[in-house]
């Protein structure tokens, strides 16, 4: 608390950031444990899995919403921008309902074989996806606007209230799998209606959303489609690694995958500051000024990345022992291909930031078809070959080319714009 009294003092946005992102990834790191400790590894990789839907979603939300409002918003001022922003929430309520509907269908028509539990809850997976994407575009909404008290708050019932209702079930010995999933939802429905209570009255025009629809359809298009394509790329190998070698695969990547999770803290808060910076310095000073930006922003990056790998790498066996006990002990090779594959997606960061701010999203899709190509074709054979190795082995190449394809575009493709 003296530590959040010291920043609110210094009005410092980005600490604000990074201790709101603290608040999320802390606590999602912490349920993470508390499930895959209670309910063993099987259920923990099902439980993963029905998170990879809700990334998912979230994924389409940042293309078509969250990215294009941090690059463009600052065109709208005044009476626009509330106009501009009340049509936003709009198309964000609609495009989270039909996601909501759509995921539940899909997971009846399609049934996994490896978990019925999945087709079973499914009207409690679309529900739950519903309100995990009202709350995280609300949240940015906040962020955009500067609301950082808002933020906090909204976060602090969300996660802290997930923390709170799954202590109660594990103190009563009753964690189950549903019980996880009803504790997301009704922790981030309480976090919507606080949401909405400290949003200023929408008012909507059909014309109004209309045009933002468009403008943002024009601008994400690209990015949509590579939102979909990542999915099918980097995820799609522990989907994979799911139907050939079973959920206990998906929990042995996600317990790797948590722990690392604390460097999401920093690439979160990154993603929610660097790229309106470097939109606003590309507008005010050019290109260089933002290259200067840029490469400033990613050697700090690289530094602090290396530095929490290593950390994890260190004490890894003591980590894995004391928060998920000895069954998750075999796995313990995951961590350092995930210290390895965190650092490759810090290098590639600064990287697509530059490509948004120049509005060249179609080179971001040509580079993620040639992850997505790789992912489709080397996933099955990789797993079938080298079991849970080829997953890790995918996902690093996967990286590998995202970095060479978008370094060239950068560096080459767009070095004519001033």
């Amino acid at each position: 608390m003296r530590i959040f009294q010291k920043i609110r003092e210094r009005n410092d946005h980005k600490l604000l950031v990074l201790f709101d992102q603290a608040i999320v990834s802390g606590s999602n790191f912490i349920m993470g444990i508390l499930v895959a400790r209670f309910l063993g590894i099987e259920q923990f990789g099902i439980f993963g899995f029905i998170y990879l839907i809700y990334l998912f979603g979230l994924g389409l939300q940042q293309a078509f919403f969250v990215i294009p409002l941090y690059s463009l918003g600052v065109a709208f001022g005044g009476i626009k921008q509330k106009a501009y922003l009340d049509s936003l929430l709009f198309l964000q309520l609609l495009t989270a309902i039909i996601f909501s509907v759509v995921c539940v269908v899909a997971l009846i028509i399609f049934p996994f074989d490896f978990s019925l539990e999945i087709v079973q809850f499914s009207s409690l997976i679309g529900v739950t996806s519903f309100f995990i994407l009202v709350q995280d575009f609300i949240r940015r909404l906040f962020l955009y606007k500067r609301e950082l008290k808002d933020v906090l708050a909204l976060d602090f019932i969300a996660y802290g209230s997930q923390l709170v209702f799954l202590s109660a079930f594990v103190f009563a010995d009753n964690l189950q799998l549903k019980t996880c999933l009803m504790v997301v939802c009704v922790s981030m429905f309480l976090a919507v209606v606080y949401g909405f209570y400290k949003i200023e009255k929408p008012q909507f025009s059909i014309k109004k959303i209309k045009e933002i629809f468009l403008i943002h359809w024009s601008y994400s298009k690209w990015l949509l489609a590579r939102a979909i394509l990542t999915y099918s790329s980097g995820n799609f190998f522990i989907i994979a690694a799911g139907t050939i070698l079973g959920p206990v695969a998906i929990g042995a990547i996600k317990m790797g995958q948590n722990l690392h999770g604390v460097i999401n803290v920093f690439f979160l808060a990154v993603e929610n500051h660097v790229p309106i910076v470097t939109a606003s310095l590309y507008k005010k000073n050019g290109k260089q000024a933002m290259y200067s930006y840029l490469r400033s922003t990613s050697l700090k990056s690289i530094a602090i990345c290396s530095f929490f790998g290593v950390a994890v790498l260190v004490f890894s066996g003591w980590l894995i022992s004391s928060l998920y006990g000895s069954e998750y002990q075999i796995y313990s090779y995951v961590l350092i291909w995930f210290a390895i594959i965190n650092l490759l997606v810090c290098i590639s960061m600064p990287f697509r930031f530059a490509l948004r701010t120049f509005e060249k999203t179609s080179d971001l899709f040509l580079a993620t078809v040639f992850t997505a190509v790789f992912g489709l074709l080397f996933a099955y054979p990789l797993i079938q070959n080298f079991q849970l190795y080829g997953v890790l082995m995918g996902l690093l190449i996967s990286q590998l080319i995202m970095i060479a394809c978008l370094s060239y575009s950068v560096f080459f493709r767009q070095k004519s714009i001033a």
